[in-house]
């Protein structure tokens, strides 16, 4: 009975992982693929930004479906290098301006839930990473 209780707990988490990765997927192909000529312009780093809405897409559906420890290190490290450099131009922004201007501006105030929701992302993240399923010698 106890090996069964900790196979519904991994298996329960499992689910709603994959959910919560299935939700991600949802998300990530609306934003990127509801504005299509954005996709066909090409990025700082000299590729078009459909390589980077495909390779999300990608990645999610194979996070979605199979739960893999090594697709979530990649999704995690790839979600924490654009955050932090988003945070990095953010900070850089606000020193190149007069920061006393811009604080009661709209701007201002969807950079702060910016840069809020990134935090929520990353710790979302964590509270996802993939338990390896822990096998119980069967006892008969």
């Amino acid at each position: 009975m106890i090996t069964l209780n900790r196979h519904n707990r991994y298996a329960s988490k499992t689910n709603i992982q994959r959910f919560v990765y299935a939700i991600a997927l949802a998300f990530w192909t609306f934003s990127w693929f509801s504005n299509i000529d954005f996709l066909r312009e090409e990025s700082k780093y000299g590729f078009d930004f459909l390589w980077i809405a495909l390779s999300g897409v990608i990645l999610f559906t194979y996070q979605t479906l199979l739960n893999s420890k090594i697709i979530w290190v990649t999704l995690f490290g790839i979600i924490g290098f654009f955050y932090f450099k988003f945070i990095y131009e953010v900070a850089f922004f606000f020193l190149s301006i007069e920061f006393n201007n811009y604080v009661g501006s709209r701007e201002f105030w969807e950079l702060i839930l910016s840069v809020l929701l990134g935090v929520v992302l990353i710790f979302v993240m964590l509270a996802l990473n993939p338990e390896k399923k822990k096998t119980v010698p069967n006892k008969s």
